[in-house]
């Protein structure tokens, strides 16, 4: 399947990288790239993420890498990286969108 990231997930990439890198430019590229790849991987199979408990939809999956969960929507024959958020933030479930609280 294709993988499309949000304009918000990309967003998150970023902010995830510039905090990081204050501390460790190099670990920061290194872990967004993690993010990427662990995403690259669940859009091969994307019905193996888990199904997002605070939302609870079929199309709404996530798979965790490090401390942080990617959250995507299968979308036909594409998997959508909605956002990219630390383990411990919940989503609120709004129809058709999971928006992070």
């Amino acid at each position: 399947m294709a993988i499309v990231w949000s304009d918000r997930a990309r967003s998150d990439l970023r902010e995830i990288a510039r905090y990081i890198s204050r501390s460790n430019p190099e670990k920061a590229r290194a872990f967004v790239l993690r993010l990427q790849t662990r995403a690259r991987a669940a859009a091969k199979a994307p019905r193996a993420g888990r199904r997002v408990p605070e939302f609870d939809a079929e199309d709404v999956r996530e798979v965790i890498e490090g401390s942080h969960r990617i959250i995507y929507r299968l979308a036909g024959r594409r998997v959508e990286v909605v956002t990219v958020i630390e383990g411990h933030r919940l989503l609120r479930s709004t129809p058709g969108k999971p928006e992070v609280v």
